[in-house]
């Protein structure tokens, strides 16, 4: 709705709509339908009171069975100043076909039509979407006097989100940019010569089928995550990524959910990259698909042992994680990392609560150890699992995610002895994250 004002005032009415009806392009099958029902979850966790419906078939058997109901001529209902039709605009924006649960690319529109990636095929034209920022109703002016001014201009209520919309903008037409020159094929062939271009971006691991997750996510050439001691004959490909920040000493590994074909590359690089802590972002199964293998179980990966140890729940109230902290000594005091900073949930909590008054994340505690170097110590790693962000979605509160940078923190400090008021220690071993 950016170019049409009348349409978006009359789309930020929802909250009074006696039915919301949601459709993609083709399916069918509620599992194949991803995208509505996280556009349905969006409009019910923002507390819509209206029935929400997904239309069976999509756009395509809707057009088949009530060709009366489609605008077949000129999408002229969809421009700014035109009156509002109750027919489905047959060239309107099209609507990419769905198999899996996965949008596939509109083909005249695909850079390169032997890749699926969304990104690179999407359509930037109508920018990103605005939204207004939500501001807590507590807020004072003198709290918004004590905001950083990118914060004050970007949370000002006369901006209703604008500045936020057009920076996130920008950062995908970067990334479009990076996605359509990584995968545009740009091979010479012929004898090497040094006018012969080359892209300085480029992708990995395309025909590496049985190590990725997904048939259109794969690590940066430049800074992926390479496996060491491969044999000659071996590879060294995981689907990985370092990321760091130069204002800050933490360093990070990005990467895919392991599955069962990747566990042992996945703990051969725990154990060189020397990392003791992960995050995973994803429950193990959403809407009765599997999100994330069990890679934490005890078994053997040829000479790295992995143990499990233990399992319990730890809060991500902020309150309750402050008060927690000021109940324990510090950090920097701590000699090992049993005990880490972490405040359990209240188990006289209601248990018909909602996940939303629980927030929690869990954490497990993990033994490796390494049979070709058996005299160094086992080393202790702790995986915080957070199963309320889901696929394609938003975390239910920003203080979630809050809470839970906060445990990552002071489990990361446990590990390097350090207090929450010491800058992060330029050697500490990277952090590894992933979703699904």
């Amino acid at each position: 709705f950016k170019d049409n004002a009348d349409q978006r005032r009359k789309f930020e009415n929802w909250k009074s709509s006696k039915y919301i009806i949601v459709y993609d392009s083709a399916s069918f099958q509620l599992k194949d339908a991803t995208s509505c029902v996280n556009t349905i979850k969006k409009f019910d966790s923002e507390g819509v009171e209206g029935k929400c419906y997904i239309l069976k078939g999509g756009f395509a058997e809707f057009a088949k069975k009530h060709p009366s109901h489609v605008e077949r001529a000129g999408g002229q209902a969809s421009r700014a100043g035109a009156p509002m039709s109750m027919k489905l605009d047959m060239t309107g924006p099209e609507i990419a076909p769905v198999i899996g649960g996965c949008p596939m690319p509109v083909e005249k529109n695909a850079a390169n039509p032997f890749f699926g990636n969304i990104r690179q095929n999407m359509d930037l034209i109508g920018g990103v979407g605005q939204m207004e920022l939500k501001r807590p109703a507590n807020l004072s002016k003198e709290m918004q006097d004590h905001f950083p001014p990118w914060l004050q201009s970007a949370s000002d209520e006369r901006d209703k989100g604008a500045r936020v919309s057009e920076k996130f903008l920008q950062i995908e037409k970067r990334e479009q940019k990076r996605m359509q020159e990584a995968l545009s094929g740009k091979v010479s062939y012929g004898s090497p010569t040094q006018s012969m271009p080359k892209s300085s971006i480029q992708i990995a691991g395309i025909e590496k089928g049985s190590k990725n997750r997904y048939n259109n996510i794969w690590p940066f050439e430049h800074s992926r995550v390479k496996l060491q001691d491969v044999p000659s004959h071996g590879c060294d490909y995981f689907n990985a990524n370092y990321i760091s920040s130069k204002r800050s000493h933490k360093r990070y590994i990005a990467t895919q959910g392991p599955i069962p074909a990747t566990f042992a590359d996945f703990w051969n690089v725990i154990w060189q990259q020397e990392t003791r802590v992960i995050v995973m972002l994803t429950a193990e199964k959403e809407g009765g698909q599997v999100k994330a293998h069990n890679y934490w179980s005890d078994k053997q990966y040829g000479p790295i042992r992995l143990e499990f140890l233990s399992e319990k729940r730890a809060s991500l109230d902020p309150a309750k994680i402050k008060r927690h902290r000021q109940q324990r000594p510090s950090v920097g005091a701590r000699k090992s990392t049993d005990g880490a900073i972490l405040a359990r949930i209240d188990t006289t909590t209601s248990e018909s609560a909602s996940k939303d008054d629980q927030p929690y994340v869990i954490v497990r505690k993990l033994a490796l150890r390494h049979e070709g170097y058996p005299f160094e110590r086992m080393r202790e790693i702790t995986q915080l699992q957070y199963s309320s962000w889901p696929d394609f979605g938003a975390p239910a509160h920003p203080a979630h995610l809050l809470g839970l940078v906060e445990q990552c923190e002071a489990v990361v400090r446990s590990t390097t002895h350090s207090s929450l008021t010491e800058p992060d220690p330029p050697e500490a071993p990277p952090i590894v994250v992933h979703c699904s």
